[in-house]
């Protein structure tokens, strides 16, 4: 019977299927690479870069995926910034003619002598590994219930209790500086104690989806359908158009070119 995890048959890899110039199949030199810097052998990983380096342009490439890919798995918070720098490096790689192998090489070096720290790898299988057998789900408490939820809104909640709930932070910086949040704090309570916790008038759809009684003849005929619905039928129409971002993306673009945005959805196209 076959294992539930792990890496699928060695024939789902096409590297397996691929030599270097000479002859170590390049999943071994994958396999070599990683567990020398996970061992901080820097030379043997540096040979198992280069031979990868000079292999062909594709597998070069995937040198720097599995780099990326060791930056987070096996080094992780032993050199946070280590995704950063493996990203300029291979940016620089792409961008420096015959300097390639040098910064190829300099990555390598960096993730091998640094300190390791797996637990990002394993946090993430054992996540995954949980969900999957039905033992772990995400748990929603009740203060993510706030004023930018559908669920916080429909129970009243505005920007203060936002400030007292939702906004707390552990492990806080302690130089931090709060006379800006202080005086939020005052002005969110005015504005509540006067106008109440109702959503504010949307700032920008409000402009894009005026009522369809005061757009012309042809601003009417460009608005796109909804559901198989023309949106200048009906102001309900045209706040219907609201509840997709997509059909926002499609409509703002009609206004714009008079056509509607390439690879806008069935329903979205203009008339």
């Amino acid at each position: 019977m076959p294992r539930l995890y792990g890496p699928g048959h060695f024939t789902e890899d096409p590297y397996s299927q691929v030599v270097s110039p000479h002859g170590i199949p390049v999943d071994d030199l994958v396999a070599v690479l990683q567990k020398e810097i996970r061992r901080s052998r820097i030379d043997n990983a540096v040979l198992a870069a280069y031979e990868m380096f000079t292999t062909s342009e594709d597998v070069a490439q995937h040198l720097w995926r599995r780099l990326r890919i060791i930056a987070v798995e096996d080094v992780g918070t032993g050199l946070p910034l280590g995704p950063v720098l493996i990203d300029v490096l291979h940016r620089n790689f792409d961008a420096s003619p015959g300097g390639e192998w040098m910064m190829a090489c300099h990555a390598v070096r960096l993730l091998a002598a640094a300190p390791k720290d797996r637990t990002s790898s394993e946090h993430a299988d054992w996540v995954a590994a949980k969900v999957a057998l039905g033992e772990a789900l995400v748990e929603v408490p009740d203060y993510a219930h706030c004023v930018h939820t559908r669920a916080g809104q429909e129970l009243g909640r505005g920007l203060m209790q936002w400030w007292d709930n939702g906004a707390q932070v552990r492990d806080e910086l302690p130089s931090a500086d709060h006379r800006y949040r202080e005086e939020l704090i005052k002005i969110h309570r005015r504005d509540e104690a006067e106008n109440g916790t109702a959503p504010r008038p949307s700032r920008t759809l409000a402009a894009r989806f005026p009522d369809p009684g005061e757009l012309s003849s042809s601003e009417r005929l460009r608005l796109p359908l909804v559901h198989g619905v023309h949106a200048s039928s009906s102001r309900r129409g045209a706040r219907r158009m609201m509840t997709s971002p997509s059909l926002v993306l499609a409509w703002t673009s009609t206004l714009s070119t008079g056509s509607p945005t390439s690879g806008a959805p069935e329903g979205a196209s203009s008339l």
